[in-house]
């Protein structure tokens, strides 16, 4: 074989190869086409976390993991994060941070302390999610509570 038929072979070997991956590409993201699977892994991602804490897997396990998630959803740990990216734009793991949020909200509105609520969401130390919670809002939970508070003061003060 000469020098050039040696570089044809190899671009068409390289070719296939290519043409393999593009095939097995989008067979992965037409199984239930592009939208309909992100919307689908997230609502599945919601619901698996709903379930976690639902049966106080948080006081056994911990907080939930991207990892722990994907095992649970059957999927590759890079594979769910770029799915959920897709989809939301966020990573999985800021994605599992703000659902943790939205029920340390719920908590600490219904007047359990900051400390009671980060031990019924899985944290070992308050000060974890106080991080977390000042991380993703940009606030502490006590100066959250304190705004949400204040601004009900000031609605039933007012006229209606």
């Amino acid at each position: 074989m000469t020098n050039s038929q040696n570089k044809e072979l190899i671009t068409k070997l390289i070719e296939l190869i290519l043409t393999y991956c593009m095939s097995f590409f989008s067979r992965q993201y037409s199984q239930y086409g592009n939208e309909a699977k992100g919307h689908h892994i997230v609502s599945r991602l919601e619901y698996l976390l709903d379930d976690y804490y639902a049966t106080n897997e948080q006081h056994s396990k911990g907080l939930p993991t991207v990892r722990f998630c994907a095992d649970c959803l059957c999927l590759a740990p890079n594979y769910l994060g770029d799915l959920i990216r897709q989809e939301t734009g966020d990573s999985a793991n800021h994605f599992i941070g703000r659902y943790i949020i939205r029920h340390a909200k719920d908590l600490l509105m219904s007047g359990k302390s900051v400390t009671e609520t980060a031990y019924m969401l899985g944290f070992d130390f308050p000060s974890h999610l106080s991080r977390l919670f000042n991380r993703l809002e940009g606030i502490t939970p006590t100066v959250y509570v304190k705004q949400i508070t204040k601004k009900k003061d000031i609605s039933s003060t007012s006229p209606s």
